[in-house]
């Protein structure tokens, strides 16, 4: 007499509550390292502001706008003093990107970043330091919108954002600040932590000139997460 084999309905059971185990193991792992890339972003974030006053401080002048730079760094690019890290459209030798060789020359930041005397090319992100988040990139720089001062993003003259780091994609570094990179649930996550939660308002959000689906369509203040593009980019406000 042949016996069949087979699962039992207990071990059945005990076979779909491991496997529910598993999966619940592996969203608890993402989640925990996503909400580990953003904490260690809002601490880089924080690093880099305190840099940039920590070299205004020491020199007088904010890097890359620095007019006297090639004194103590014999290749670094002296800026025009004008009080402004502007980028090279606004008639500055790349002050943006000079900015990150004069704060590594001072050895106020641990990445190391060469002078730029010419555009880089649009897959070149050596010139600018990453963060955390998976493909974004910090760029700081003024913009003539609005009467306002250093640092400021490009597309956020119209919304009166005077300070700000843009937080970019590695798309085109050249439009680094106009370009989406983020997805809108990170935007979300760091406006949250660092602010408000709210698009429109506060010290941090996304570009607001062409929000795409990172914003509510009909101008509610709220993020959209049912896309899953990377339709964000975001900016802080320096609060000096």
């Amino acid at each position: 007499m042949s016996r069949r084999y087979g699962f039992t309905l207990f071990e059945m059971a005990i076979v779909i509550v491991i496997i529910a185990l598993l999966v619940a193991a592996i969203y608890t792992g993402a989640d925990m390292l996503k909400a580990s890339q953003i904490r260690k972003t809002i601490s880089q974030l924080s690093q880099t502001q305190t840099a940039l006053q920590a070299f205004r401080g020491k020199y007088g002048q904010w890097p890359g706008d620095f007019n006297d730079a090639s004194s103590f760094w014999p290749e670094a690019v002296n800026g025009d003093n004008n009080g402004r890290i502007e980028s090279n459209s606004a008639g500055s030798i790349y002050e943006d990107y000079n900015a990150w060789h004069h704060l590594s020359q001072a050895q106020l930041i641990d990445s190391q970043f060469v002078p730029v005397t010419a555009n880089p090319a649009t897959t070149d992100y050596s010139v600018v330091p990453a963060v955390t988040l998976e493909k974004q990139y910090l760029h700081v720089f003024y913009t003539t919108g609005g009467g306002t001062y250093l640092p400021k993003a490009t597309y956020l003259a119209l919304y009166s954002y005077p300070r700000s780091l843009p937080l970019a994609n590695s798309q085109t570094l050249l439009v680094m600040a106009a370009h989406r990179g983020m997805y809108p649930a990170d935007a979300f996550n760091l406006d949250t932590k660092l602010d408000d939660g709210l698009p429109f308002s506060g010290i941090a959000g996304p570009q607001l000139s062409t929000p795409l689906l990172c914003t509510d369509p009909d101008g509610e203040n709220v993020y959209v997460f049912s896309g899953a593009q990377r339709d964000c980019s975001f900016f802080i406000r320096f609060v000096f």
